[in-house]
């Protein structure tokens, strides 16, 4: 799979203390990575939480986003979206924490119910009012 879409992208090449860019790879193996900025807010909201904020999904090239049921065109498959396991309180500190950061931040889903608790966050380069809301927020059954 083509990673066009990530040219011309600042993606993330390391340096924080607490990511690898290992963890924001594509699962397949195909290699593709999550922009900067994105994991900027992520170390934000780790430094806030005080609590480890574990990766569960980042960059899908488009076959890949397939095979795990993603949305055709999902941010993730843009190297625009993560989701991340936080629960409880943590989940609560990162809801503030992006909620304060606003504008940066476009689609925000939530799940905090069963043994699978998870956070969608992305961040939209140029969101466009006249196709969806934004920013939007969503939960998942």
């Amino acid at each position: 799979m083509s990673l066009e879409r990530l040219e011309g992208l600042n993606l993330y090449d390391g340096g924080l203390r607490n990511f690898v860019t290992s963890e924001f790879e594509c699962k397949c193996g195909c290699g593709g990575n999550v922009v900067h900025h994105l994991v900027d807010l992520l170390q934000a909201i780790r430094d806030e939480a005080g609590v480890p904020i574990i990766v569960t999904s980042a960059y899908r090239c488009e076959a890949h986003n397939s095979r795990v049921g993603g949305k055709p065109g999902s941010m993730h498959t843009f190297g625009r979206a993560v989701d991340v396991a936080l629960s409880h309180a943590a989940a609560y500190i990162a809801l503030s924490h992006v909620y304060r950061r606003g504008s940066s931040v476009t689609g925000l889903g939530l799940r905090q119910h069963g043994s699978r608790r998870y956070m969608h966050i992305d961040v939209h380069p140029r969101p466009t009012p006249s196709t969806r809301p934004v920013p939007r927020c969503w939960t998942y059954e």
